[in-house]
């Protein structure tokens, strides 16, 4: 457990996800998606929006292999609509009634 909370603090998400996983709760994608603007215009936008919707443009962040690639708010956010931190949660409480 103690891992578990090291990887929380130090916002490795990914690692946390799999100490989930490894702790027998099922996790699931959040569908956040990284989309980089090297040139910030409207048509730009426009473009690279239109990609996401379709799924072409961007990286899925769940499916990047660390928080650096899926950036620190990329996970954020991928951990919170994915319910992570509410399972990270329950996870600590069952740990603490254990230990009583």
């Amino acid at each position: 457990m103690n891992t578990f909370r090291n990887k929380v603090l130090h916002s490795d998400f990914r690692a946390a996800r799999e100490k989930l996983k490894e702790l027998g709760i099922k996790t699931e994608k959040g569908g956040v998606v990284k989309v980089d603007f090297p040139v910030a215009t409207v048509e730009e936008f426009a473009k690279k929006l239109k990609g996401v919707k379709a799924w072409t443009e961007g990286t899925v962040v769940a499916d990047t292999l660390s928080t650096d690639a899926g950036g620190i708010y990329g996970w954020l956010f991928e951990a919170g609509l994915a319910g992570d931190f509410e399972k990270a949660c329950e996870a600590f409480e069952k740990a603490a009634a254990i230990g009583r």
